[in-house]
């Protein structure tokens, strides 16, 4: 007889050596076995005789938690024998606790293992102890079956604390797959520990139920192991002998009895010699299945299988059960009939199992559902090939005309998927038949396998990417919405016909002047006739040309891609089924009808928020989604479907509702266009008043489904209207006309202003936070008025604060607009930021937005190379008119193109001789940050020198480069600057005001603070005290109060409108301003420059 062992994918011989005619049996045992009580003392010998150093000691948390281990490891520290323990162990090894237990073994400097537990320390031990000798196998998975190891494990000393597994004295391990949810068995000579530790007072500690169900596992193994078809002689011997001690010893055991405790470590030891030689069957590869999907202990699957599969293996076994009823103590055997003593048999074991009450059926542990992979898993575990009962001729029969009937059929005619499927299974039926004696539950679950592959194969369906209208696309989709999603008109018609914004739409016209509905994928019911409508070929091209932004492309779309510019049903064929398709059929009328979105399901998208805005460019409101996957793009969303709680969906038309993949925005019928395009409203005008709480994408790489936080969408009534009259500043109050439902209960507010409304009279002050500045600005402001109820949404307008005051005024010698006498910074800073338009020679041009120019900049200076300047020449003149929104006073003045000076000789001897003396320092000898200053006024210096601007220019570099080098700090000390300039200036100020000039409190608050500034610039104790000072002082300047008048005073010392400008300003191209960062630079290094103090502080 030749053994083997199979999983499905690889016949393997074990144990058995067939070459030249001859068959040889091997049995692989234990190099050493002790047994006996005290067994444990015998550890410290063995680890030496084998020159080992250090233990690996794997054994699961329970066992250590409960001392159980430390039985072992208070020997081996008696001993002086170092050990380290490892417990990642599940009661199902895992794949992950077999790999970091090979990281764990390779840190520990460990050279052999002692393994101390039941089947789970044992098997982790073994895979562990084979890997780190045979690295190539260390994704585990390779190791199941009979793997191809070169090297034998690294030693292992198996100490079992259970009577039933034997995974002391077998070849075997079994390791669970987490990830595909199931076991696998490998077998490997190799593993088998060098020294098996059989002491039953490591076993004394099992409680009853795992004594129970660990016994009925050995007893499982001694039976299997009979029965198999690679039984033979010697291994009957082990096996009926530890069938024979197992029955007389399991019920003793089970009450904690020391002599059957003894008895039972004998047997399941007994039972594993035999075993393990020869393999087992279908119980072991059912209880397998059962642990990996269920955490099923082992013998308890095992004891429910063992009788329900004995009756089924028994007209397979010739006599063993005779021999089995004996050893099991039945009497009378003698003169039973065949038939009467294999139910003795059988009806021993099941009395024995229901003796130590061991669950009787399967019926609290498997679910239905999982009944066709238990049976999969079984049947591809590596112990079902070694049950005794093979398939009956009627039985291969009856696959083979399944194999007939498989091999008749074409492939053309089915569905790739299925007849995959079909094939696959009927190449399992070819190499299971082609077996010499194939196990007749394998071939007939094969035969049930192959029938159901046959009648699941699926006629060949014709799918195809169709252009879709929105409204029959979305009928599907948008549950509890009766009103149809309409093509979307569009006047900007160059976007419709831009992929990249319009991706996974299509439109009929060439022109581009609507977007018609939706490109996917559908799947073609017989009913169809697709002759009716447009087939789109691989050859087909349409060229696009558009123009955005002023760049205009050409784009040719080809085969597939021209349905984007192309009829309405259109399609072209597709070769594969879609992840995502719609169905398609014909009504009682002819008409097409599509079916909701199937196929692959959605994938959940987690973690995207939303926020919607009543406010919005693209219609009455604005949802902006982020945390969108990648895999969705602007190019590629077919459609978008928003739902609200009450079951509700709307569907997204691109461009009007889907706006660069992360933006949806949808009207309601108060904004009829968006961008010159005319809006449609009525499909999501029942939004309003409704919550949002999901989102579904259609794209081309699949659907997208994503919960979001609950956002309520506001109402907007028709009746609601809002008007304010512009004002001039100084009023303090203007009309409003306010329209609002009875429901609306009114909060008006303004940014920068602080309002109240009392009829039809808007009153408005300066804002409180903003008072100082004495009084309001000119410019648009926003009304918003928010329903308390928060019921409707924001109500908004606009209206302008005017001026007829001018605060700027044109400085002709610095090209640029400064305050106006009487006008400070603030209000100049505040014109300059509401122009809307500069006119130049009688030539508008937008001072924003697009196709703006900048004719002024922010500073207020000419912008000297805008647009209208260009071309001109010195001495040109042109007339400028500035329009800011809020003044009511134009600002006209004349610019003129200033005279070109002659370039003057520059000499750069002094620079070039500074210059070559730099480069002769040393970093090293300076600290970093004088040294990094020095080389910016290096760099700049030679900018410079090779520029020749001018002398001026020239000289402020050496200045500065002379100035950086004098700055230079010596490694060992580094200065710490602190600048007290503002300081001084605050205090020079304070004493040049005149007490007669304020109230008595102000100048106290305002000398108590002088007081504190002195002596923060007499102390300079840090930057941020000096700091702190100077803004306390200006602070109390500027809250001096003049004695009858409530101007406030500036903190430069001047009152509001006494400002007057100097002329000492840079003027444009001045060296100075080219150069001063570098100056501040020099002189935060303390280059002999004022308004510096220094504290020394060792470089770091």
């Amino acid at each position: 007889m030749e053994n083997y062992y199979n999983d499905n994918s690889k016949n393997y011989k074990a144990h058995s050596v067939k070459e030249k005619g001859i068959m040889a049996n091997c049995i692989t045992l234990n190099q050493t076995s002790y047994h006996g009580a005290g067994a444990i003392q015998s550890i410290p010998d063995e680890v030496k005789a084998h020159g080992l150093t250090k233990a690996f000691v794997c054994s699961d948390p329970d066992l250590i938690k409960f001392g159980v281990t430390k039985k072992v490891t208070d020997v081996l520290e008696a001993a002086e024998l170092e050990y380290e323990i490892y417990s990642n162990i599940k009661p199902n090894p895992t794949i992950e606790n077999v790999q970091t237990g090979v990281a764990a073994f390779k840190e520990s400097g460990a050279d052999y293992f002692i393994a101390i537990g039941g089947g789970s320390s044992m098997d982790t031990a073994k895979a562990i102890g084979v890997i780190i000798n045979n690295p190539d196998f260390e994704d585990v998975r390779s190791l199941e079956g009979v793997a191809p190891t070169t090297k034998p494990t690294v030693p292992i000393i198996a100490v079992p604390t259970t009577a039933g597994t034997a995974a002391e004295v077998t070849i075997n391990y079994v390791i669970k797959d987490d990830e595909k949810q199931r076991k696998f068995v490998c077998v490997d000579p190799k593993d088998i520990p060098v020294v098996a530790i059989v002491d039953p007072d490591m076993m004394s500690s099992m409680p009853y139920g795992l004594t129970a169900s660990t016994g009925m596992d050995a007893l499982t193994h001694a039976i299997e192991g009979y029965i198999t078809k690679g039984a033979w002689e010697m291994t009957d011997m082990f096996h009926i002998k530890a069938i024979e001690v197992i029955s007389r010893s399991l019920r003793a055991a089970c009450e904690n009895d020391p002599k059957g405790r003894e008895d039972m470590a004998l047997g399941q030891y007994i039972a594993g010699m035999g075993f393990s030689n020869v393999g087992l069957g279908i119980v072991h590869s059912m209880a397998h299945a059962l642990g990996a999907v269920y955490d099923t202990p082992h013998g308890v699957a095992n004891a429910i299988l063992l009788p329900t599969v004995m009756a089924y293996n028994a007209d397979a076994t010739g006599t063993k059960y005779k021999d089995i009823a004996i050893a099991m103590g039945v009497e009378g055997v003698e003169d039973m009939t065949q038939e009467e003593y294999r139910k003795a048999a059988v009806d021993a074991v099941a009395q024995l199992s229901k003796d130590v009450k061991i669950p009787q059926d399967l019926k609290e542990i498997v679910k239905e559902e999982d009944l066709d992979f238990l049976v999969d898993s079984a049947y591809n575990d590596a112990c079902a090939p070694g049950n005794p009962k093979d398939a009956s001729k009627e039985d291969i029969k009856a696959l083979q005309d399944k194999i007939d009937e498989a091999s008749a059929l074409n492939e053309s005619d089915y569905t790739k998927d299925s007849w995959d499927k079909m094939i696959s299974e009927l190449e399992e039926s070819k190499e299971l038949l082609a077996q010499e004696n194939p196990l007749q539950s394998a071939v007939k679950e094969q035969t049930l396998h192959m029938t159901a592959a046959i009648e699941a194969l699926v006629k060949a369906d014709k799918y195809v990417l169709m252009n879709i209208p929105y409204a029959e696309f979305y009928k599907a989709e948008t549950t509890g919405n009766d009103t149809k999603v309409d093509a979307f008109t569009s006047a900007t018609k160059n976007k419709t016909r831009t992929k990249g914004l319009a991706g996974g739409s299509y439109h009929e016209n060439a022109d581009g002047s609507s977007i018609d509905g939706i490109t996917y994928a559908v799947k073609v019911d017989p009913s169809v006739d697709l002759s009716k409508y447009k087939e789109v070929k691989d050859d087909d091209s349409v060229e696009i040309t558009v123009t955005n932004r002023g760049q205009t492309t050409t784009t040719t779309l080809t085969g597939k891609d021209t349905l984007f510019e192309n009829a309405s049903y259109a399609y072209y064929p597709l070769t594969e089924a879609p992840a995502n398709y719609k169905e398609v059929s014909v009504d009682a009328d002819g008409k097409l009808v599509f079916s909701e979105v199937k196929g692959q399901e959605a994938t959940k998208v987690e973690g995207v928020t939303a926020k919607l805005s009543t406010e919005s460019s693209y219609g009455d409101y604005e949802l902006d989604l982020d945390g969108l996957p990648e895999e969705i793009t602007s190019d590629n969303v077919n459609a978008v479907v928003v739902k609200t709680t009450d079951g509700t969906a709307y569907g997204m038309r691109h461009l009007e509702n889907i706006w660069l993949g992360t933006k949806l925005a949808w009207s309601t019928g108060f904004t009829s266009q968006v961008h010159g395009c005319p809006t449609s409203s009525g499909h999501y005008k029942s939004m309003m008043g409704k919550t949002i709480d999901s989102i579904e994408y259609y794209t081309t790489n699949g659907v997208y489904t994503m919960d979001i936080a609950d956002i309520y969408v506001p109402v907007k009534s028709e009746i609601t209207k809002v008007k304010v009259a512009d004002a001039d500043i100084t009023a303090g109050k203007t009309k409003i006309n306010v329209q609002l439902p009875d429901e609306f209960k009114p909060e008006y507010s303004v940014d920068g202003l602080d309002v109240s409304v009392e009829g039809k009279v808007l009153t408005f002050k300066a804002a409180t936070e903003s008072r100082a500045a004495a009084s309001v600005k000119p410019g648009k402001y926003t009304l918003t008025i928010k329903d308390k109820n928060k019921k409707y949404a924001d109500v908004v307008t606009t209206f302008t604060l005017t001026t007829k005051d001018m605060p700027a005024a044109y400085d002709e010698e610095n090209k640029k607009l400064l305050e106006a006498k009487g006008f400070d910074t603030d209000a100049l800073k505040a014109y300059l930021g509401n122009i809307t338009s500069v006119n130049v020679n009688g030539k508008d041009y937008a001072a924003s937005g697009r196709g703006s120019v900048v004719i002024i900049n922010k500073d207020g200076t000419i912008k000297t190379d805008a647009d209208p300047f260009k071309d001109a020449v010195a001495g040109t003149e042109f007339q400028i008119t500035v329009a800011s929104t809020g003044y009511t006073t134009p600002l006209t003045f004349t610019y003129k193109i200033a005279e070109t000076p002659a370039p003057a000789e520059v000499d750069t001897t002094a620079l070039e001789a500074a210059i070559a003396e730099a480069d002769n320092l040393k970093e090293a000898d300076y600290t970093a940050e004088s040294w990094s200053v020095y080389q910016a006024a290096l760099q700049s210096a030679r900018t410079a020198l090779e520029a020749k601007e001018s002398q001026d220019a020239v000289d402020q570099a050496l200045a500065a480069l002379n100035a950086a080098k004098d700055a230079l700090v010596k490694a060992e000390e580094e200065p710490v600057a602190i600048n007290t300039a503002s300081l001084e200036k605050a205090i020079a100020d304070a004493k040049a005001l005149k007490e007669a000039d304020y109230t008595a409190d102000s100048w106290k608050a305002l000398q108590s603070a002088l007081s504190d500034a002195q002596k923060a610039l007499e102390a300079k104790e840090s930057q941020e005290a000096v700091d702190n000072a100077t803004n306390s002082l200006n602070k109390a300047i500027k809250a001096l109060v003049k004695k009858g008048s409530s101007s406030v005073k500036k903190t430069d010392g001047t009152t509001n409108g006494s400002k007057t400008s100097g002329n000492d300003s840079v003027k444009t191209g001045d060296p100075a301003s080219v150069l001063g960062w570098l100056g501040l630079a020099v002189s935060s290094l303390g280059a002999g420059m004022g308004g510096f103090a220094w504290k020394r502080r060792k470089r770091k």
